[in-house]
């Protein structure tokens, strides 16, 4: 079970897997740290806006790829955002 710690919006620079048709994420930088991640947890998206929810090496996070277009060029350009620190809580499984 994950339960949100801390709310953020954080710009993040987020790595990609080379050599795949559809890239993944590997990992992100926080400031300094890289964060890698081990586990994509789950999958959502919206109109213009996706989320993941990742497991990595340092803990447990929700991060948002916003899509825009410039409304001169109609270029359209992604941007990563951290928007939440989670603590995972393992549960215990009962036999029946």
């Amino acid at each position: 079970m994950l339960i949100e710690r801390c709310a953020v919006c954080e710009p993040v620079t987020v790595e990609l897997e080379p050599g795949t048709r559809r890239p993944q994420p590997a990992g992100f930088w926080r400031g300094t740290r890289f964060h890698h991640i081990v586990r994509i947890l789950e999958r959502r998206s919206e109109l213009g806006t996706s989320y993941l929810r990742v497991l990595a090496d340092r803990g447990c996070y929700d991060l948002r790829r916003v899509t825009a277009a410039d409304p001169e060029t109609w270029r359209s350009e992604g941007r990563w955002e951290l928007v939440a620190e989670l603590t995972a809580i393992p549960l215990r499984h009962r036999s029946p």
